[in-house]
C-alpha cells in the first residue's frame, strides 16, 4: 500500500484528504507543519507527499527544499488555495501544482499520475497547474 503524507495546517483540510485517500486505497499520514512533515520523512520516506504551502513555523517553499534534499525523486503535489507562490521558482520542484479550489478529481489525477502512471497523457507533465478542468503551465501563465 503506498503512503502518502499529507501536510496542512488546517485540520478539517488534513481530514478531507485522510478520509478520501484512504477510500482510494491509500495509506495517509497527516501533520499539520513543516517539522512534523520532515520528522516523518526522516524516520520512512513517503511515496508521495501532499502539501499546503501555508504553514506555522515554516512555509511549505523551504519543505520543499528540504524533502528533495532527503530524496530528490519525492514526488510532491502543492495543493494550495495560495496563489501568490505560484511565481516563486522554487514551486517548479514539484511534480504538480494544484489550487484547492480544483476539486478532489484533479488532486486524484495527478496522484494517480505520480503514483501509478494512469492519468492521461495531458497531465503527464510535471510543474502544471490544474484548476477546475484547465491545465496550464506554472507558474509563467498564472494559473
Amino acid at each position: 500500500m503506498k503512503t502518502i503524507l499529507a501536510v496542512d495546517r488546517e485540520e478539517r483540510e488534513r481530514q478531507l484528504l485522510v478520509e478520501e485517500l484512504e477510500a482510494e486505497g491509500y495509506h495517509v499520514v497527516a501533520v499539520a507543519s513543516a517539522k512534523e512533515a520532515l520528522a516523518i520523512a526522516r524516520r520512512r520516506m513517503p511515496d508521495l507527499v501532499i502539501l499546503e504551502l501555508a504553514l506555522p513555523h515554516a512555509n511549505g517553499i523551504e519543505l520543499i527544499g528540504r524533502l528533495i534534499g532527503i530524496n530528490r525523486k519525492l514526488p510532491i503535489i502543492i495543493h494550495s488555495a495560495c496563489v501568490s507562490y505560484q511565481e516563486n521558482f522554487m514551486c517548479w520542484l514539484s511534480d504538480a501544482y494544484i489550487l484547492k479550489s480544483s476539486g478532489f478529481g484533479e488532486l486524484m489525477a495527478a496522484i494517480d499520475r505520480l503514483l501509478l502512471g494512469t492519468a492521461p497523457d495531458s497531465l503527464a507533465s510535471p510543474s502544471f497547474c490544474y484548476n477546475g478542468g484547465v491545465v496550464a503551465a506554472c507558474p509563467l501563465d498564472g494559473c
